[in-house]
């Protein structure tokens, strides 16, 4: 996903911060956090296609350190991704 960022340059220079948080639980999915410098409205729409989350995303806009952000949530679990236990196996 970070990787299609750097596709855009004025997406990944608004890219402020990623967080990833796992579960309690093994086997439960992971919390993806993007935090993003204001992004103008327009742009939105296309962060959000550049995100392609295969799981519903939640949008906010709020204020860290006197700066106006945009953060993108969601949440991804192994069911979530294609492939079998052979594609994520070491080799």
């Amino acid at each position: 996903m970070i990787m299609r960022f750097f596709s855009v340059p004025s997406a990944i220079s608004a890219l402020a911060d990623v967080g990833i948080i796992p579960s309690e639980e093994e086997g439960s999915p992971v919390t993806i956090q993007l935090d993003f410098q204001r992004l103008p409205e327009e742009v939105i729409p296309q962060i959000i296609n550049l995100i392609a989350s295969p799981t519903k995303m939640k949008m906010s806009k709020y204020v860290k350190n006197g700066q106006a952000r945009n953060g993108f949530e969601f949440q991804i679990g192994d069911k979530d991704l294609e492939g079998d236990d052979y594609d994520y196996a070491a080799s």
